[in-house]
């Protein structure tokens, strides 16, 4: 897939049942498809086009352009010497999912069986250790091992290397890869999560090897999914990795598998339009991570399964916090987020209010029939939406019932928080509804 990025790839493409001749580029937020129409088409720009491409490039690689934006038509005019016009016209694409493989895909088939994935710091989120390092191993027992590789590789593939090639001395080294493809399973709602080693290596006799080990996630679903439905089961596995490592991840393309008859997985590489994320330099040290997956393998799969079925009633929630999360600079947006995100926690997160009085009850309903009675208008109802949340948990009360969480751990005690989360909620008040500030929320230096 790497290999058209950049490049303006030929290829043949199909609309509406009609083979065209195309340009697809890979460039990052500017990656577009071109259309070159065999005839004229008056009002091109108001027609109706398909969110789903199917294309054939110069290799026969088929692509599959899924969620695309029609971005407007083009051409020109050429008159011949008869007095004759001839006209060119082309159609322009903005892309956002382009799928390579070897058959075409369709957005609304159920057909994938698993997706798999790697985010940039996999390899300080999973811990499992899969290499070791012999210092000044026997020269003899390194060149018996060496030749018995030779043997068997002689044997499977027909390839022969003069082992008198190389050269021992006394001060040998031996980097061994222990060989654990599959480093841990864990059972989750749809399906069955695994973490994977993928190793590659490049090799050159004289200047050594390089190898490269991007640790990734493999989702095996329960029953087949569908294009959108197998990315949106991805989202909260990565969202739970950022918060495990207190950074934003930069999610690698997927790779979908479709099972065939031959039991050998068709595999689809995915690649996503997006912006470029700008990572922070810091990197989190292992033993900052929330949990230790590699030693604590149960809890978090406990945790893993917990948060995936919340994640419906938790979206909104989590999504606000997110937008917000290691933002390093903090500005009223930061503020009225984080204060939100607990307006939209479910309701069965909270601990139920005590019951209002029958007094206040007789005070609320006598109230409403006074103000019913008013004509109709915005400050009324604005006070009858007041007295309609009488018994409700405002957003005071919200962020102190979910800090009980952590003052009942035992874990810490802060004693003025109170202070703290009455400030926040009427800053936040402010930003949105204006009024008199408490204090001077602006400062300039």
């Amino acid at each position: 897939m790497d290999k058209y990025f950049n490049e303006k790839t030929v290829g043949q493409f199909i609309i509406d049942n009609k083979t065209y001749f195309g340009e697809m580029e890979l460039k990052g937020t500017e990656s577009t498809l071109i259309i070159y129409l065999d005839e004229f088409i008056p009002q091109a720009s108001q027609m109706r086009y398909p969110t789903q491409i199917h294309g054939t490039l110069y290799d026969l690689t088929k692509v599959t352009l899924i969620d695309m934006l029609f971005l407007g038509e083009g051409g020109n005019n050429k008159q011949n010497p008869d007095g004759s016009y001839e006209r060119s016209q082309y159609l322009k694409f903005d892309l956002h999912y382009v799928v390579f493989g070897d058959d075409f895909i369709y957005e609304d088939k159920s057909v994938f069986k698993s997706i798999e994935f790697s985010v940039s710091d996999s390899n300080v989120l999973f811990r499992f250790n899969s290499f070791e390092y012999i210092t000044n191993a026997p020269k003899d027992k390194v060149r018996e091992l060496i030749e018995n590789n030779s043997r068997r590789t002689q044997s499977k593939y027909g390839l022969n290397r003069d082992l008198n090639e190389l050269k021992f001395g006394e001060n040998t080294k031996v980097y061994i890869y222990t060989g654990a493809y599959i480093l841990e399973n864990f059972l989750i709602p749809y399906g069955r999560l695994t973490v994977r080693n993928n190793i590659s290596t490049t090799i050159s006799w004289n200047r050594g090897f390089n190898i490269e080990n991007p640790i990734s996630s493999f989702i095996d679903f329960n029953e087949n999914k569908g294009f959108w439905e197998s990315l949106k089961l991805v989202n909260p596995i990565v969202k739970l990795y950022e918060l495990i490592l207190g950074k934003r991840q930069v999610l690698y393309a997927y790779k979908l598998e479709v099972e065939t008859e031959s039991h050998i997985p068709a595999i689809y590489q995915v690649y996503q339009v997006k912006k470029k994320k700008v990572l922070q330099n810091d990197s989190t040290h292992p033993s900052d991570r929330l949990i230790h997956i590699e030693s604590e393998t149960d809890e978090f799969e406990s945790l893993l399964n917990k948060w995936l079925l919340r994640q419906e009633e938790w979206k909104f929630a989590r999504n606000e916090f997110f937008s917000a999360f290691t933002r390093k600079v903090y500005s009223s947006d930061t503020l009225i987020k984080a204060a939100n995100l607990f307006d939209i926690i479910p309701n069965s997160a909270f601990q139920k209010l005590e019951p209002v009085t029958d007094e206040v009850l007789q005070a609320k309903e006598a109230c409403k029939n006074i103000l019913k009675e008013l004509p109709a208008s915005l400050e009324r109802d604005s006070i009858l939406g007041a007295l309609g949340r009488i018994g409700q948990k405002n957003l005071k009360h919200k962020i102190r019932d979910r800090y009980l969480i952590i003052e009942n751990s035992n874990l810490v005690d802060l004693e003025d928080i109170n202070i703290v989360i009455g400030q926040a909620v009427d800053c936040r008040n402010f930003f949105v509804h204006g009024g008199t500030p408490k204090f001077d929320y602006v400062t300039i230096p």
